[in-house]
């Protein structure tokens, strides 16, 4: 009895390492298979990510570069836009220096000539029946106001044609 129970005690002992090996193989195996399914698909994912990762990068410079050029672009135009403002106030300016000039010469010209006028002209001595009315020395009345009414007449039109020229300016 004690040969059959050692007899059945080994047997169970070989029949429990044999399986015990079997177990560990499939275990190492299936560790194996499990390891190599996860390394191949942590490279996929890996090389996925690093695809998205460089394609996200170019369409990121692309547009940066499309944004920059367009900003480039505008901001030229609206220089050119400004320069050309510029040149016609520029020259606007230069109209109306110009107008100013002329008008003044022209104002100068009139008050030198109403001065010259007033200065040139006989001195106008009281009337002797003493009413107050003055007569120029020399001259008739009605004549010499006929030709300070035309020199009058002629610088008021020259005004006139100064306010047109300023208001077509």
């Amino acid at each position: 009895m004690l040969g059959e129970a050692t007899s059945q005690r080994d047997q169970m002992l070989s029949e429990a390492n044999s399986r015990r090996e079997q177990l560990l193989g499939e275990a190492q195996h299936r560790h194996d298979e499990l390891i190599s399914t996860a390394t191949g698909e942590h490279d996929r994912l890996l090389s996925e990510a690093n695809e998205t990762h460089d394609r996200m990068i170019t369409e990121a410079r692309e547009r940066s570069t499309g944004m920059v050029a367009e900003a480039s672009q505008k901001r030229q135009s609206i220089l050119d836009d400004l320069e050309r403002q510029q040149a016609q106030m520029s020259a606007r300016i230069s109209e109306l220096r110009e107008f100013e000039s002329d008008y003044r010469g022209r104002l100068r010209s009139f008050i030198e000539g109403q001065l010259e006028t007033l200065t040139s002209s006989p001195e106008v001595a009281p009337d002797a029946g003493g009413e107050g009315e003055h007569r120029p020395e020399g001259g008739d009345q009605q004549g010499d106001h006929q030709q300070g009414g035309d020199q009058q007449g002629d610088n008021q039109q020259g005004e006139h044609e100064g306010h047109e020229q300023h208001a077509n300016a």
